[in-house]
């Protein structure tokens, strides 16, 4: 089940790694620091296209950012991860649209 708590925690755990403040990571997102930190303890869920972007930004499944779950196929994570960050919106699009056509 989905605990907007423990996403958060995972969010400022990776952007700590990146010795990353709020307000940097929100700079990449174009939002406000406020946002980042409302995600970060759990006081704003997260919409399916920032999950997409952070995922993508961080280079990490979106399993773990929801599940915290790494089981992800190497290949699909391998190859995402040699997309360059600024192509990566056209990749999220495209999953974006294959989720809905599957549903």
């Amino acid at each position: 089940m989905y605990d907007a708590k423990k996403t958060g925690e995972r969010i400022r755990d990776l952007r700590k790694q990146r010795k990353m403040t709020q307000e940097q990571l929100a700079a990449v997102f174009k939002t406000e620091s406020s946002v980042i930190c409302k995600i970060e303890t759990g006081k704003q869920t997260i919409s399916i296209d920032y999950v997409v972007d952070i995922a993508a930004y961080f280079e990490v499944s979106i399993d773990y950012l929801i599940n915290g779950e790494t089981v992800v196929d190497n290949e699909i994570s391998m190859a995402f991860a040699q997309v360059p960050f600024c192509k990566k919106g056209m990749v999220k699009r495209l999953i974006l649209d294959l989720i809905k056509v599957s549903l």
